[in-house]
């Protein structure tokens, strides 16, 4: 889970929207929205994991770390029931939430653009990979991606040996301090009011 990533970046998006200058409550919600599918799917995978002794797709239908809150129906089915109750809090909720999953496919596609895979673009295209169809679960096909880790350490010591995930959280750290003392507002009202 890349905490000032996916936070740090994330408002940095929405700054650039017609909500940019929302603060309090709101923008805390849409915090929380940011890192929420790695917390969900991370922890059921993993926690799965543990439970069973398996890994991969021997778990079964959880057969990796973005699973459900990866996917286009958890986020637009969370925006759609935002609208209907006129929820503004569930809209920010999920607005954060849908950037976290624009962020990891614009680091995947930077991963993939910089690894071999790039290289024989026509015998296994970006938008082919099982990270992609996972989005667009359950419509793409019934199975999520499985996850190559064997464990949650080696996870954790792969990613952070990525350059491009270093940059993303340095900039989102950067991005967080700017605006600090709004964030800090944000997430004070949000957890202790």
């Amino acid at each position: 889970m890349l905490i000032f990533g996916h936070t740090g970046l994330g408002k940095g998006v929405l700054d650039f929207t017609r909500w940019g200058q929302v603060s309090g409550q709101f923008l805390g919600l849409f915090l929380v929205g940011t890192v929420f599918p790695d917390f969900f799917d991370k922890t059921l995978y993993y926690l799965l994991s543990f439970l069973s002794g398996r890994t991969g797709i021997d778990v079964g239908l959880v057969s990796g770390t973005r699973t459900i809150a990866h996917s286009a129906v958890f986020v637009f089915g969370g925006l759609a029931a935002g609208r209907v109750f006129m929820k503004p809090a569930l809209l920010f909720f999920f607005y954060g939430a849908a950037t976290h999953i624009l962020l990891d496919h614009c680091g995947d596609f930077v991963g993939w653009l910089v690894s071999d895979s790039a290289r024989s673009f026509f015998e296994t295209p970006f938008y082919a990979d099982s990270r992609i169809i996972g989005i667009f679960w359950p419509f793409l096909g019934t199975e999520f991606p499985e996850t190559p880790f064997a464990s949650a350490r080696q996870h954790i010591i792969d990613v952070f040996l990525r350059p491009h995930i270093i940059l993303s959280e340095f900039l989102g750290f950067c991005l967080l301090i700017r605006d600090r003392r709004r964030v800090a507002t944000a997430v004070h009202q949000l957890f202790v009011n």
